[in-house]
């Protein structure tokens, strides 16, 4: 659960025994299943809050359009919610008619100072990119092996019917469902913070 730059690890990972690296900050030696640092799993939340600050200090801080490398500005800038793509006008004119891509949200940068990327992933209208599939979201979550996975997962990975118990994130009750147990969870822990 300790985050590092792949910069970071690329040396500790020659260092040490193969498939095996020692945590730079508690230590413990880690077994890879992976063969290089770049195979390791990004942490989505990091690396969008990462993404947020950049873009909220857009002045401040060279962005460019992830299509076309266009320097970006506050005025002339776009942020795509659903792939995280910075945009220029011109690519986000384009990014609203391709067919992959023409409902996405694309919203100016200017928006988000008011709110408008936290107000939508608070309802949940920001969707989560497969780390497995970049091209696919996550929809589904795997009840067997208790991981989000995306549509090219449960045709690969996560099969039916080898055995894998799936749900569909869309379905209102399934999230209806899961809402309430979290929201019990939740108020437990508001209960038991207090004790520590």
């Amino acid at each position: 659960m300790h985050n590092f730059c792949q910069d970071c690890l690329d040396p500790l990972l020659q260092e040490g025994t193969p498939s095996k690296i020692k945590c730079p900050l508690c230590r413990e030696e880690v077994e890879l299943e992976v063969n290089t640092v770049s195979e390791l799993e990004d942490n989505i939340f990091l690396s969008n809050l990462c993404d947020l600050f950049v873009v909220a200090n857009i002045n401040n801080v060279d962005i460019f359009c992830s299509f076309c490398s266009e320097a970006l500005r506050e005025e002339n800038a776009s942020r795509c919610i659903d792939c995280s793509d910075n945009l220029c006008d011109k690519c986000a004119k384009t990014h609203t008619l391709t067919r992959l891509t023409r409902n996405h949200q694309v919203i100016l940068m200017s928006e988000l100072e008011t709110g408008t990327l936290v107000k939508k992933a608070r309802e949940g209208n920001i969707k989560t990119p497969c780390q497995k599939h970049p091209n696919n979201h996550l929809e589904y979550f795997c009840q067997t092996c208790q991981v989000p996975v995306c549509l090219g997962c449960t045709v690969v990975d996560h099969v039916r019917q080898s055995g894998h118990n799936l749900l569909n994130l869309q379905d209102h009750s399934t999230r209806d469902a899961y809402k309430e147990k979290i929201t019990e969870q939740i108020t437990k822990m508001e209960k038991l913070m207090p004790l520590f």
